[in-house]
């Protein structure tokens, strides 16, 4: 029935414009409130899937939370289409998208600003642990971009919810993102809801197909068993520039033993917003990867020669002018010593020790 939609097809007040997303149970359109006037974003779904009273759980809930950082809903009814009924859900529409929009051609956002985002999208979860929600489904395509530039989680679909925030069973779950003890025992919980946030910061600042590239690579099972075992990531499955204190925030973070874990949003918003970062490295329009501090642009040149490379890292102002920064040239002997100095420049540009 959802394939039968349209530009222009109204449902209730809400007539359709332009199709933002599609998933197995349900689309997202931007639609015009022919009542007020205004743009929205409607979720459309399909209950020959789903019961409709779950449907209409998903909306009870974005409609009972109401915070800066997360996605409030307005209005939800049952519609009838075409001899069929569909579960409608009106909420603000963003139109920035999701923070996927913001990624670089190397699929990964600077550091400050997906530092900013983890913030934002923690503040959320705080609100929600605080309401008695679980959000339980945390991944990048669920993070969206205000006007103002704050972060929003989105989509309470799966979203499950326990008054006394002990764990509860869950029936589904993303599982690129599903937590340890999800995979043993379907449980979510705060620690569920972190280990998610987790691996979405992870995502964000390594590579958005990272994650996903791992599994297809070991396969369902041994990827599972891998997070059971505390073996999906480590300390080095990071790139360059990331410096430890942020390494350590997200390996505290999907850590397999719960206890080990951040026991709240807020213990893991507190670890990082201690964190002070300064500059950052991204891709520019040629494909260069490039640093960014204190107004300067900064580029790494590799030079081999005579059997050993050669680091030289070049400051470039707003202007154009070229500096070599001798002080941090460097003749490195083998591949492995220039990635070690290459790291620490990088580092040093993020944490302003430059």
């Amino acid at each position: 029935m959802l394939n039968k939609l349209s530009v222009d097809d109204e449902l209730y007040k809400y007539k359709l414009q332009k199709r933002i997303g599609k998933g197995n149970f349900g689309q997202v359109w931007i639609a015009k409130d022919l009542t007020l006037e205004k743009e929205v974003a409607v979720k459309i779904l399909d209950t020959s899937f789903e019961p409709i009273f779950k449907h209409l759980q998903e909306a009870k809930y974005g409609n009972s939370v109401k915070h800066q950082n997360v996605v409030h809903v307005h209005y939800a009814d049952i519609v009838e289409f075409e001899g069929s009924e569909l579960v409608i859900i009106a909420m603000d529409h963003h139109s920035k998208g999701s923070v996927l929009k913001e990624l670089n051609s190397a699929n990964y956002i600077d550091i400050v600003r997906a530092t900013k985002i983890i913030i934002d999208i923690l503040k959320g979860l705080e609100y929600l642990h605080e309401c008695g929600i679980y959000h339980n489904d945390i991944k990048p395509s669920n993070i969206l971009i205000a006007n103002n530039g704050n972060a929003l989680l989105t989509d309470y679909g799966i979203s499950i919810s326990s008054s006394d925030l002990k764990p509860v069973q869950s029936p589904n779950s993303y599982r690129l993102h599903a937590a340890p003890e999800t995979l043993k025992s379907n449980n979510i919980s705060v620690q569920t809801d972190v280990y998610q946030l987790g691996l979405t910061f992870y995502r964000l600042v390594n590579g958005i197909g990272n994650v996903s590239e791992l599994r297809s690579r070991l396969g369902d099972s041994e990827f599972n068993n891998a997070k059971i075992n505390g073996l999906i990531l480590g300390i080095n499955d990071f790139l360059p520039f990331v410096p430890l204190c942020i390494k350590k925030i997200i390996l505290k973070a999907i850590n397999s033993d719960v206890t080990l874990r951040y026991q709240s949003a807020l213990e893991m918003r507190k670890d990082l917003e201690k964190i002070a970062l300064f500059g950052y490295w991204t891709i520019n329009e040629l494909g260069v990867e490039v640093g960014k501090f204190n107004n300067y642009t900064y580029v790494i040149e590799q030079v081999k020669k005579n059997g050993h490379i050669e680091f030289l890292p070049i400051k470039v102002s707003n202007l154009g002018r070229k500096t070599k920064i001798q002080k941090r040239f460097e003749i490195c002997k083998t591949p492995k010593k220039f990635d070690q100095v290459k790291c620490k420049f990088m580092q040093d540009i993020v944490l302003g020790n430059i």
